[in-house]
């Protein structure tokens, strides 16, 4: 019983430092940490930047990041938009992109890695005047 527990603790606990967190913000300092993380936006006029984060305290183990973005409707429903891809180190422990929106709207944006295996993702909503 001892062994089971000590290997399931073992299995949680080797999963639970595996997980990569995406985050979204204005911009990120230099140290990779977001400066105003939030899952609403406010655009200006003529659209706005926005900051893509992404990190796990391991590595991130890709040498690409694929962002596939697509747009939710009033009715639920998703419309494909656009990927961006982003080349980095393999060992690289967090990573942030500067993604341009232009239209208000809700934004649901899958994170995959460079053999197209699914990492993470996260909704935003983007407001205009």
């Amino acid at each position: 019983m001892k062994k089971l527990l000590l290997l399931l603790w073992l299995a949680v606990a080797l999963g639970a430092g595996a997980q990569t967190t995406f985050s979204v913000c204005v911009s990120a300092n230099k140290d990779g940490k977001c400066e105003v993380k939030s899952h609403e936006f406010d655009l200006y006029k003529d659209g706005g930047t926005l900051t893509f984060l992404l990190y796990n305290a391991q590595s991130l183990g890709t040498t690409q990041i694929n962002y596939k973005i697509y747009r939710k409707s009033s009715s639920g429903s998703e419309s494909y938009e656009t990927t961006i891809s982003q080349n980095i180190e393999s060992n690289w422990n967090y990573s942030w992109k500067d993604i341009d929106f232009f239209d208000a709207g809700t934004y649901r944006i899958k994170v995959y890695d460079s053999s197209d295996n699914y990492i993470t993702e996260n909704t935003i909503q983007l407001f205009k005047p």
